[in-house]
């Protein structure tokens, strides 16, 4: 009978050769930041350029897609940390389904405690992106 080698690694490394492995693992946790090919025929209506929201106001997200626009399907809307220079920063899915649009997709929410700063959402329909303009929660 073959004799199998026994590996033994403390807890904290387990966790650590796990996280990474998680990590490499999701495209979400290699780049979150990354942006898949600009959606055609797709924009992000709201929030608008510049404006202004308090901590706990209502926001609505707005999303429209024109009818010659190649994909049909809102897959999932995300919120980013805008970071001027760099790379935005994944904070949250604020949506995830399959939603076919024919026109226009909208969703309404407060905004959560704990977030002063600037933002974006990002909507993912396919395999593409429709990224909306940079707000502020003040």
């Amino acid at each position: 009978m073959p004799v199998r080698p026994r590996i033994r690694m403390s807890a904290v490394l387990a966790g650590t050769v796990l996280a990474a492995a998680l990590t490499a693992a999701s495209p979400a946790g290699a780049a979150a930041g990354a942006v898949a090919a600009p959606c055609t025929g797709w924009t992000m209506t709201s929030p608008a350029a510049g404006a202004t929201f308090a901590v706990g106001a209502a926001l609505r997200i707005g999303i429209a897609r024109q009818a010659s626009a190649p994909q049909k399907t809102l897959t999932k809307v995300d919120l980013y940390k805008a970071v001027p220079g760099g790379t935005p920063t994944l904070v949250t899915t604020v949506w995830q389904g399959s939603q076919p649009v024919t026109a226009t997709f909208t969703l309404a929410g407060k905004v959560p405690a704990g977030l002063a700063g600037r933002y974006l959402y990002r909507a993912t329909a396919g395999n593409c992106t429709v990224e909306g303009k940079a707000f502020t929660v003040a």
